[in-house]
Order: C-alpha cells, then sequence, then structure tokens
C-alpha cells in the first residue's frame, strides 16, 4: 500500500509562504459547534496603522520567496472595518489573497473587491445560512474570482440534513465558469477527542464517497479559474501525488504527522485577532512575536511536529516530510 510522504507545492522548489490572519472574532453567526472565542466579538483586531506597520516587515522579508500568499479568515473577517483597503493595498503590492467567509454580506458588498483576490472560500453553515442567498452568492462571485464551496455537515440529523440538502442543489447547479465544493466533517480543535466519534455509519460513508469535486460547467469552459491559485499536493511512496485533499485526510486518520519535519514558521505564520503571532495554528512552539513588535523576524528552523494529529486546514497544507521510520498509512 502507497504511504503518504510529503504534503508539497505542486512545484516543489518553488517557494511560498502563506500568512494566516484571524483578524478578529467578530461574527454575525453563532453556531453552537464554534467555540465562542471564535465569535463572542471581544477582539475587534488591528487599526490600519498597525497592519501596515506589520506587513511592511512582513513583505520585506519574503521577497525571497516565489508567491507570497495572505488569507484572512475570523470570526467573520469581512466585518473587520479596515477589511477591504488592506486587500486593495495587498493586491496593488503583488500579494495573493485568500478569504474565508461565511457568505452572509449582502451581494453587492463584494463589487469591486472580489476581483482583486486570488481565492474565496464560501464555508456553508447549516444553523444559521440562507441556502437561497448563498447559491446567489456563489452566481455571483464564481465569474470574478476562484470559489471554493465548503458544506459543513455536523452529525446532528436536522443540521445534517440541510447540510445534504444544499450538497444536493450544489450538484445541479448551472454554473457560468466553475467553482469546487466539498462536504467538511466537523472537528474539534487540537488535542481535544475527534468529534468524528459522533457521526453514524451511514454519515461516515456519505462523507468518504462524496468526494471534493468541480461543480457543473458549460461545455468547453474549463473548471479551473483564471487567476493563479495557491495549490498544494500530496506526496506518496509510489512517486504519485494528487491535489491535497485535506478533509478526505481526516476522514482516513491521515492527518497524523508527529515527528515530521514541517515548515510551520518558516514557510507560514499564524496572526490572531489580538495581534500574537505563532508559527501555524495550532500554536506549536507557543507565541513567537506579536504585529507591534520592533524589528519582528520569521523563524528559520523547521519543526518536527509534536502533534498528535493536525486538524486545521491551513495547517496540514504547510510543506512538511514523513522524517522517522515509523510511517502513518493512507487508508
Amino acid at each position: 500500500m502507497s504511504l503518504l510522504t510529503a504534503i508539497q507545492p505542486a512545484i516543489p522548489e518553488e517557494r511560498q509562504i502563506h500568512l494566516c490572519w484571524m483578524v478578529s472574532n467578530l461574527c454575525d453567526f453563532k453556531c453552537s459547534y464554534c467555540a465562542p472565542s471564535n465569535h463572542n466579538g471581544t477582539v475587534r483586531g488591528p487599526n490600519l496603522e498597525a497592519t501596515y506597520k506589520f506587513l511592511d516587515q512582513f513583505l520585506e522579508q519574503t521577497k525571497k520567496f516565489n508567491l507570497v500568499h495572505v488569507s484572512f479568515t475570523g470570526g467573520e473577517p469581512t466585518l473587520w472595518r479596515p477589511f477591504k483597503e488592506v486587500v486593495q493595498n495587498l493586491e496593488s503590492r503583488g500579494v495573493e489573497i485568500g478569504l474565508t467567509t461565511n457568505g452572509q454580506r449582502n451581494i453587492n458588498f463584494w463589487d469591486g473587491i472580489a476581483e482583486k483576490i486570488n481565492w474565496i472560500c464560501l464555508s456553508f453553515h447549516t444553523e444559521s445560512a440562507d441556502p437561497d442567498h448563498f447559491i446567489k452568492l456563489i452566481s455571483a462571485l464564481e465569474t470574478k474570482t476562484s470559489v471554493n464551496v465548503r458544506v459543513m455537515m455536523p452529525p446532528d440529523a436536522t443540521l445534517w440534513s440541510r447540510g445534504y440538502n444544499l450538497w444536493k442543489r450544489l450538484q445541479q447547479l448551472d454554473s457560468s465558469w466553475g467553482f469546487f465544493m466539498e462536504m467538511v466533517a466537523l472537528e474539534d480543535e487540537f488535542g481535544k477527542p475527534s468529534m468524528l466519534r459522533l457521526y453514524s455509519t451511514e454519515q461516515l460513508a456519505i462523507l468518504k464517497s462524496e468526494r471534493p469535486r468541480h461543480s457543473k460547467v458549460p461545455q468547453g469552459v474549463s473548471p479551473q479559474n483564471r487567476k493563479q491559485v495557491w495549490t498544494t499536493r500530496e506526496f506518496y511512496s509510489d512517486g504519485t501525488s494528487q491535489i491535497l485533499n485535506q478533509p478526505q485526510l481526516v476522514l482516513n486518520n491521515a492527518n497524523k504527522f508527529r515527528h515530521w519535519k514541517c515548515n510551520a514558521g518558516t514557510e507560514s505564520i499564524y496572526i490572531e485577532g489580538d495581534g500574537k503571532i505563532y508559527k501555524a495554528g495550532c500554536k506549536v512552539d507557543g507565541v513567537i512575536g506579536s504585529i507591534d513588535q520592533e524589528n519582528f523576524r520569521l523563524p528559520v528552523k523547521q519543526v518536527i511536529c509534536p502533534k498528535e494529529s493536525c486538524f486545521c486546514g491551513t495547517d496540514i497544507a504547510i510543506k512538511k516530510e514523513f522524517a522517522e521510520k515509523k510511517r502513518w498509512k493512507f487508508f
């Protein structure tokens, strides 16, 4: 059986760095399966002066990279007051931009800004989202940027049904350009018992069988968007590779990277709404700085992963490679 041996950029020799920024914990949803610290509004995010001061330092240090990628998350990052201005600034400096959003904002909000973002991840939260508005937003955005739709699938029977109904609607949607879609099983955060135990056998079977896919597109239209998109692949011991599929790695218990060499810190950093900087979302090695720190320096050494499991999709995508005799099988 072929073994997962590395997660790397699609072009392994190309150097990429990813800054994932949780700009605040403001959110217009209060999902029961989301920790209050992600939506209670206690952290409203940095002001423009602090934001630009840090970005100037960061971009000066990352000139050696082939690609610099900054993605925004939350909370709901579009509620951060400087959001549009910061996106425009980064786009003018040649930075690749990503965004994870619940898609609740009015469709007019995206005028003039969606085109400046390389990819937008639309997360459908079954407790609060309006499926009709959500589908209209997909149609509005897919011609402007790369769209990835993540349908959150809580194990609760009612919420599961809402998510599954949207999934079926997405498969039938007449798309003008194309978008990517995936079902996402809920997972507790780092170090806590897995929520996968709460899913029924039937639900787990559906999650595994309904693999991520591109939407239907008109004949002659490629499902790949025009914009450059930060891409990562899984590499296997038999020499094969495939596009990184984080939800399936988690479902198949293949997100085990303990003792692997990981480029957390050297090719990724994570910033929380209070401005504290970490090497990754898992907060390995603790706080390494803050955005208001003078002369912040990026780490230079790889991490030997100490974690039992990696559940954050952004963290899974960090370049990493097998580094010991014991290998983890991809079942």
